[in-house]
C-alpha cells in the first residue's frame, strides 16, 4: 500500500489542462520557494490558466524553475490582480540552471487591470520563445512602460492581433535592447509576419509603435486603429527603406473613430501629418477660446 500512495504524491494533478483561480483574497502564488519534488511532475499538462481578483498575488511564475514546469501551456489570463508586480520572473538564481527555451505553446495573453504591473517579465528574456503567440491583449495596466523589447518582438512570428489600452504610462509599444558588451547589435530588424489586427487606445502618454532606430516591416498587416493618444507624432521612427512596402496590405486607418484612406502614403507619414493636423486644431481652439474669454470680460 505505501508505494502505491507515494506513486500517487509524484503524479499529484498529472492530467489536468485548466486552471481556474478567481477571488482569491489570500492567494500569493502557485508555489513558495523551490517547487517540492513529490510535485515533479504535476501540472505539466496544463494548457489553459486563468487569475481573476487574486489581490495578493504578486506575480504568476516566481521563478525559472516553476515557469519551466509549464511548458504546455497554450492561454495565459490575469485580470484585476492589484498587487501584481510582474507576470514573468525571468532571473537566473541558480549558477548550474540548465537554459532552455519556454512559453514556446504559448497562443494567447491576456492582461487587464493589473495597476501595480510595471513590466510584463522581469529579468532577461532570450529564454522566451513566443514564436506561436497569435492574440495578445493588453489592458489598464497603467504603470506599464514598455511592452515588447526587441529580441521579443522579433520572435512574435504568428501575432495576428494585439490590442493595448488604457496604459497610462505606456511610452513605447517596443524598445530597443541595450547594446552588448561586444559592441554587437543583437537585432537589427523586426518583421511581424502575421499581424493582421492592431489596437491601440487611449494611450496618453504614447509615443509611437517603436521610438528607436530600429527598422519594422508588417507585411500582413490590414487594419490599424489609433484612438486617444495624444502623444503619437510618428508610427516608427525607421521602417523599410521603401515605406509603402513596410505595410503593403494595409489601404486604411482609423483614427479617433475616423475611417481615413491612405492615398498611396504610407503609415509613418500619415500618422506624421494627422499629429501636425492635430496640433493646428488645438491650436485654433486654444486660440477662439482666449478670445470668446476676452469677449465676455
Amino acid at each position: 500500500m505505501p508505494p502505491v500512495i507515494e506513486q500517487h504524491q509524484h503524479t499529484c494533478l498529472m492530467h489536468l489542462e485548466k486552471l481556474d483561480l478567481q477571488c482569491l483574497g489570500s492567494f500569493k502564488g502557485l508555489c513558495h520557494g523551490a517547487l517540492p519534488a513529490e510535485l515533479s511532475m504535476s501540472l505539466q499538462k496544463l494548457k489553459s490558466m486563468r487569475f481573476f481578483k487574486c489581490v495578493k498575488l504578486s506575480s504568476v511564475f516566481a521563478s525559472l524553475e516553476l515557469l519551466q514546469r509549464f511548458d504546455e501551456l497554450e492561454e495565459l489570463s490575469v485580470d484585476s490582480c492589484e498587487a501584481l508586480e510582474y507576470v514573468f520572473n525571468l532571473k537566473i538564481e541558480k549558477p548550474a540552471f540548465e537554459e532552455k527555451k519556454m512559453l514556446s505553446h504559448l497562443r494567447e495573453l491576456a492582461l487587464c487591470d493589473l495597476p501595480a504591473m510595471k513590466c510584463i517579465w522581469d529579468g532577461p528574456t532570450r529564454l522566451l520563445r513566443l514564436h506561436n503567440l497569435q492574440i495578445a491583449d493588453i489592458q489598464n495596466c497603467k504603470k506599464l512602460k514598455v511592452l515588447f523589447d526587441a529580441s521579443v518582438a522579433q520572435s512574435l512570428c504568428q501575432l495576428k492581433k494585439l490590442l493595448v489600452k488604457g496604459c497610462d504610462e505606456l511610452e513605447t509599444v517596443v524598445a530597443k535592447e541595450p547594446q552588448r558588451q561586444d559592441g554587437r547589435v543583437t537585432v537589427d530588424i523586426v518583421v511581424l509576419p502575421q499581424l493582421v489586427e492592431l489596437s491601440l487606445l487611449y494611450l496618453p502618454n504614447l509615443a509611437a509603435f517603436c521610438l528607436d532606430s530600429l527598422p519594422f516591416k508588417w507585411p500582413s498587416l490590414e487594419k490599424v486603429e489609433v484612438r486617444q493618444c495624444p502623444k503619437m507624432e510618428t508610427f516608427a521612427a525607421i521602417v523599410d527603406s521603401d515605406e509603402n512596402q513596410s505595410t503593403p496590405k494595409l489601404k486604411q486607418i482609423k483614427l479617433d473613430e475616423v475611417d481615413l484612406i491612405l492615398h498611396g502614403r504610407s503609415l509613418n507619414k500619415f500618422i506624421q501629418k494627422y499629429s501636425e493636423a492635430r496640433e493646428l486644431r488645438n491650436l485654433i481652439n486654444d486660440h477662439q477660446s482666449r478670445m470668446q474669454g476676452l469677449t465676455e470680460s
